[in-house]
């Protein structure tokens, strides 16, 4: 049996994030990331990349892996093309499930922290 590859995207040229500022993610994105009410519909496939990018910003994962963010970038361009054009399983809901895992990782971690502060100066 033969199998076909005409679903795997073709390579990406590949891009830098200082040629288009539009994906360097700000401060509001890492707001609008760590917000229950985040809603990702409501962004297009252009903010949901920067915002992936500020998602791994916020735990500092680039920089303590020593992750080359136009690297990075690149990845979720590419992942965000793999997608198909289906109404629910889409990058819109990928994007989404992994906000809600970083807000709920990211609230875990601040709870666990003060929770050991008052572990500490209860003693």
């Amino acid at each position: 049996m033969t199998q076909t590859f005409a679903s795997i995207p073709k390579p990406l040229k590949p891009a830098s994030l200082s040629e288009d500022p539009r994906f360097i993610p700000t401060e509001a994105d890492r707001k609008a990331v760590l917000s229950w009410s985040f809603d990702a519909l409501s962004y297009t496939r252009e903010d949901l990349i920067r915002l992936v990018l500020a998602m791994f910003d916020i735990f500092g994962i680039t920089k303590g892996f020593n992750i080359p963010t136009d690297r990075l970038f690149n990845l979720i361009v590419a992942i965000s093309k793999a997608y198909k054009d289906v109404p629910y399983h889409n990058f819109w809901h990928a994007v989404d499930v992994t906000q809600v895992s970083i807000y709920n990782h990211f609230f875990f971690l601040f709870f666990s922290i003060i929770s050991e502060i008052i572990k500490i100066q209860s003693k």
